[in-house]
């Protein structure tokens, strides 16, 4: 059994509990907060620390899941692997670029794992849409589409506030976009950005179109926004030469030139298991 940790007790991290009871061979051992009360009300009768390093000197857990605003993402996870403790941290795995190449620095110094949680990856449509892109179905990947849009008010949270989240809806969506396309289509090439207007007058960018070339020539088109709500019935939408795939919050489907790839995507017509529309879902 894995003892798992979790440093950071706002309300992804009740999510997290909830996934580590369902899972076999883990169990949560653990709650970090500098807000004892909030870290209590998350594990309950477990321990409780206001500091991870306490947490880890008390050898309590085997691994951790880093779940605090990403300006502490750096200090945290380096701790957590100079103690030898895998890290899971949570996106935008950190505030700027210099920071992240420091965490994986450490993870490669330490040799100790270290991986950004990524969920989409692990949705049963997005899996099966890139089994059929790696098996050749869809023919030659041309073109990716991903949307990401709702009206969030972000006015009163931390993810609009560039000191502490490192940006606005391009590294808060944007991550998951980005996590999509190289899971899909693999290494990007180049990428270029333009912001929206800003309607809720953030400090930081609240709408986002971004566009890259991935590698191996596909061209991505990506629609990322907290403050525009665009009305597609998929998120995920891929293009090959004979082969269009689209998945969405409620279903999937495919367009196909050849017979036999019905078969293959039959079983992605009940929809996308285990995800919302809410726009406000991290």
């Amino acid at each position: 059994m894995i003892r798992i940790g979790l440093i950071g007790a706002g309300e992804v991290a009740a999510t997290y509990r909830s996934a580590i009871e369902a899972a076999p061979n883990v169990e949560l051992t653990a709650v970090v907060d500098v807000d004892l009360q909030a870290a209590q009300k998350i594990a309950g009768d477990l321990p409780v620390f206001a500091d991870h390093e306490a947490m880890a000197r008390e050898d309590v857990c085997d691994a951790v899941v880093v779940l605090t605003p990403p300006a502490s993402h750096e200090s945290i996870t380096v701790d957590m692997l100079r103690h030898g403790l895998p890290v899971l941290c949570e996106k935008p795995f950190a505030i700027e670029p210099e920071a992240a190449r420091r965490m994986a620095q450490a993870a490669a110094d330490t040799g100790v794992l270290l991986s950004m949680a990524s969920r989409f990856r692990y949705v049963e449509d997005v899996i099966r849409a890139r089994d059929l892109v790696r098996a050749g179905a869809i023919g030659e990947p041309k073109h990716l589409e991903n949307s990401f849009t709702g009206v969030v008010d972000m006015r009163q949270r931390w993810n609009a506030l560039r000191e502490i989240s490192g940006g606005g809806v391009l590294i808060d969506k944007g991550t998951h976009s980005i996590d999509i396309i190289r899971y899909m289509l693999g290494p990007i090439a180049a990428v270029a950005a333009t912001t929206g207007p800003n309607l809720q007058g953030l400090d930081v960018e609240d709408h986002v179109t971004f566009f890259a070339r991935t590698e191996h020539g596909a061209q991505v088109t990506v629609e990322a926004s907290w403050s525009l709500h665009i009305d597609r019935t998929s998120f995920l939408g891929l293009y090959g030469t004979e082969v269009a795939i689209e998945v969405g919050w409620k279903g999937s489907h495919s367009e196909q030139c050849r017979r036999d790839v019905a078969d293959v995507w039959h079983g992605v017509q009940q929809g996308s298991r285990g995800e919302g529309s809410d726009p406000s879902v991290r």
